[in-house]
């Protein structure tokens, strides 16, 4: 079902980008992102950040107006926890662990605040050159737990990227960003964590510690760099969108 979803979703935000591209004077950018992984569920109620994972992604950016930019992700990365980093007695005594790696690919849509690389027709619309931005999607993820070669749960979710980032101009074609997004899940197991999670497991675990809170999905982070390169527009000298 999240699969047949979301292959709709990608063919509909392609179908857009294609079609609005005789509408509007594109610039095409491609880029490479790396940063931090972090997770937030019944291991860590906030982000504990001694169980930080290195992420990586590349992504696709087409700017279709002065304030719209939609992109296509794709990240892989791993996301772990800990309960010995915990302070709570509860953790201590559950004594559970996980590393999980994962790879995601989700269409959003940015929203810049800023006139960002753009000239405008009126001579109050400045062209920036940087710009906060907010962003929202919709992806696909796949995990994989390291220390559970048999999970008798589904490793797939749907997710929902929300975040802010920044971006500036730092030559006619590179652009360097910063961005923190979180994806909300729609698993509880991310950390591997419940009372029968392992097909080959002969009994289960204590239920007073691994039942965990089935109404609460876990979530994942990652805050990263950007560094991308815009392709000039055909007939165009330089990579800026016009009106």
């Amino acid at each position: 079902m999240f699969k047949i979803f979301f292959k709709i979703s990608v063919i509909i935000f392609f179908s857009f980008v294609f079609n609005i591209s005789f509408i509007f004077a594109q610039t095409h950018e491609i880029g490479l992102q790396g940063g931090a992984m972090n997770y937030k569920g019944e291991l860590a109620e906030i982000i504990n950040y001694k169980d930080t994972q290195q992420g990586w992604g590349f992504f696709y950016r087409a700017n279709i107006s002065k304030a719209i930019s939609l992109r296509m992700n794709g990240i892989f990365g791993s996301i772990a926890g800990n309960d010995n980093n915990s302070t709570d007695n509860f953790a201590l005594q559950r004594n559970h662990k996980f590393k999980t790696n994962l790879w995601e690919l989700s269409a959003v849509a940015e929203y810049n605040f800023l006139n960002f690389r753009n000239e405008g027709r009126k001579k109050i619309e400045r062209k920036q050159n940087f710009t906060p931005y907010l962003t929202a999607g919709i992806g696909y993820m796949q995990f994989a737990p390291m220390f559970n070669t048999a999970p008798s749960y589904a490793t797939y979710s749907l997710v929902i990227p929300l975040g802010v980032g920044m971006k500036w101009a730092i030559t006619k074609q590179l652009n360097l960003g910063f961005e923190f997004v979180a994806r909300n899940t729609y698993t509880t197991y991310l950390d591997d964590l419940g009372v029968m999670t392992n097909k080959n497991q002969t009994q289960n675990n204590n239920p007073k510690y691994y039942t965990g809170n089935p109404n609460s999905n876990d979530k994942y982070f990652f805050t990263s760099f950007t560094l991308s390169y815009l392709l000039k527009d055909k007939g165009k000298d330089c990579p800026v969108i016009v009106e």
